[in-house]
């Protein structure tokens, strides 16, 4: 039996959800196919007895391993195939309690294309996620919308909406891509951020939109929005 065999099996039980200490022990057994003693299981996997006997312990509840009685006692794994069946049942399971949380999520509803979360706070990640998010504020907002962006993510905005529009540019040129009026557009150089809001939620990101938060808490909201607003403030008239 090759430690490199063994590696590859540990790595497999560790991807299905199991500690390291029962990949070790799952492995052993998987790979040997023959009923082993505790003594040799604690050699094989440098753990000691007690940890070994207790990982066998959790592992029989749920039918990965045998325990054979007699003394010394010995342990088995099941056959292959019935390993097979068990850890797809599991993978099943684990699937099946992933599906549950995000169907508990989309429970609480899609209003008018903005999820609505009590005091949400939702960390995000990637470029995709956060334009989607990005996309479902902007289509979503009644009132008014509020954009940090630069030549970097420009491309990211949708068609937008006939409301009132405010927004801290990079560059002039980003407002008659947009078609931003220019009384609501102020330029404020390199700002580093990428940031959308309406009246209920808000999106905040790096500039490279690698990792943000998602927000609709109100005081958080609060402060996103002040934070803006010192943008704008801040910021020199579109010029043309």
């Amino acid at each position: 039996m090759g430690d490199g065999n063994i590696d590859k099996f540990i790595r497999v039980f560790r991807e299905l959800g199991f500690t390291t200490y029962e990949s070790k022990v799952l492995a052993c057994l998987s790979l040997r196919r023959e009923a082993l003693k505790v003594s040799e299981l604690s050699m094989m996997t440098d753990l000691p007895r007690t940890k070994v006997y207790s990982v066998i312990s959790s592992l029989n509840e749920e039918g990965f391993v045998k325990v054979h009685s007699g003394r010394p006692l010995k342990v088995s794994a099941p056959s292959p195939n019935e390993m097979a069946s068990l850890l797809a049942e599991r993978v099943i399971e684990n699937a099946r309690a992933r599906l549950n949380v995000i169907s508990r999520l989309y429970s609480l509803n899609l209003d008018e294309g903005l999820w609505i979360f009590e005091r949400s706070i939702i960390p995000v990640r990637g470029e995709n996620v956060i334009s989607k998010m990005a996309r479902i504020i902007i289509n979503s907002a009644k009132e008014r919308i509020n954009l940090v962006i630069s030549e970097n993510n420009v491309n990211l905005i949708p068609k937008l909406p006939n409301i009132d529009i405010r927004a801290v540019l990079e560059t002039p040129s980003i407002q008659s891509r947009l078609g931003i009026p220019k009384v609501n557009c102020r330029v404020v150089g390199k700002h580093g951020i990428f940031m959308i809001s309406n009246e209920r939620a808000c999106i905040l990101s790096d500039e490279g939109l690698k990792s943000g938060v998602y927000a609709s808490e109100g005081p958080l909201l609060s402060a996103l929005l002040n934070l803006f607003r010192g943008l704008y403030n801040s910021g020199s008239p579109v010029i043309s």
